[in-house]
């Protein structure tokens, strides 16, 4: 886990490296996605998926990617009707 969430640092510092010449782009440390534009920023840092990466960033997690969030949500609503079907 130590492994993966240096690899992301180091990765993510890179990135942030290499946006710092394009300041309309910025990086979000929560979800280590790149964000372009004023209105991409405020609609991600509203976003549930930010807001489930900042929870796990301080749980000392590895961020979630959006298909990996996305992926989760898809099993929890399919864990919630099946168990609705048995009740």
């Amino acid at each position: 886990r130590v492994e993966a969430s240096l690899a992301l640092f180091w990765w993510s510092g890179k990135r942030m490296m290499e946006d710092a010449h394009d300041r309309s782009v910025v990086t979000c440390m929560a979800c280590l996605a790149r964000l372009e534009g004023g209105d991409a920023r405020r609609e991600h840092y509203r976003s549930d998926w930010h807001r489930v990466n900042l929870k796990r960033k301080v749980a000392g997690l590895v961020p979630l990617s959006y298909d990996g969030y996305t992926s989760k949500l898809q099993q929890l609503e399919a864990e919630k009707a099946a168990a609705s079907q048995q009740s």
